[in-house]
């Protein structure tokens, strides 16, 4: 290639002017984001007018009240906060949590979507068969995928469909009863709002002879006479459900 071709090119580079990948902005178009202006209640300020929340799950208002705030300081005063050191307050903490719920016991999680992460893959393991409800949340879907075992759904908080899949899966797999069998369902799906006929649930699991996983975030501190969740809405005693997980940062705004 030749100095002149070199330098044509270079000339052809100088005076190339890229098309823009997005239109121009005009003044219809450009907007200001919003600036909130108080806590994150039931209802909020937002650009000095007060609307109605819908962007938390902040169930109980618990954000933002006196008696919360004054515990949570007094805590860090005393206690401090870090990623590591002795757990005697979470202890404290979790046998109160098992206390209310009737559990032997509870484990707190430093992360709501981490308890889906680790207890699924810690209760089972390649081989195992998990039932699951299509409509579950990507945090279950996750610890799912982590824990290799083979996963079936079933309709979206349909009865009739999960019993036909337990009974194929009991009909199908001869070592059926060798095998860790669970069924994991949400008390409140995240995604739909609906709410899981736990009687039938449990029913079928006492029929075909598997395990439930419950997940409790949305309905922990919410249904029930004093907010214990789905057993208590259902009047279902809890140590029919083998494992229970519940997010903190819903109801209890922690």
């Amino acid at each position: 290639m030749t100095m002149e071709s070199l330098k044509e090119i270079d000339e052809l580079c100088d005076e190339w002017v890229p098309e823009s990948l997005i239109p121009p902005l005009t003044e219809e178009i450009r907007c200001e984001p919003p600036v909130l202006e108080s806590a994150s209640g039931p209802q909020t300020v937002i650009n000095g007018k007060e609307v109605v929340n819908f962007a938390s799950a902040n169930y109980l208002g618990l954000i933002g009240h006196e008696k919360l705030l004054e515990s949570c300081t007094s805590a860090l005063e005393k206690y401090g906060v870090g990623s590591c050191g002795p757990r005697d307050v979470h202890l404290d903490c979790e046998s109160r949590i098992a206390k209310f719920l009737g559990t032997p016991d509870s484990i707190l999680y430093s992360y709501g979507l981490s308890t889906m992460f680790s207890a699924i893959p810690a209760f089972r393991k390649e081989g195992d068969v998990i039932v699951v409800d299509e409509g579950v949340h990507w945090g279950i879907q996750n610890g799912l995928y982590l824990s290799r075992s083979t996963i079936v759904y079933f309709k979206h908080n349909d009865m009739e469909s999960l019993q036909s899949t337990l009974e194929k899966i009991t009909l199908d797999n001869k070592r059926a009863k060798k095998l860790r069998r669970y069924i994991v369902v949400e008390a409140v799906y995240q995604n739909s709002g609906q709410v899981a006929p736990l009687d039938e649930i449990i029913r079928l699991k006492e029929k075909y002879h598997f395990c439930v996983l419950l997940d409790e975030s949305n309905s922990f501190g919410v249904l029930g006479r004093s907010g214990r969740g789905l057993t208590e809405y259902y009047g279902v005693p809890v140590e029919k459900i083998d494992v229970i997980t519940a997010a903190m940062g819903y109801a209890l705004a922690t």
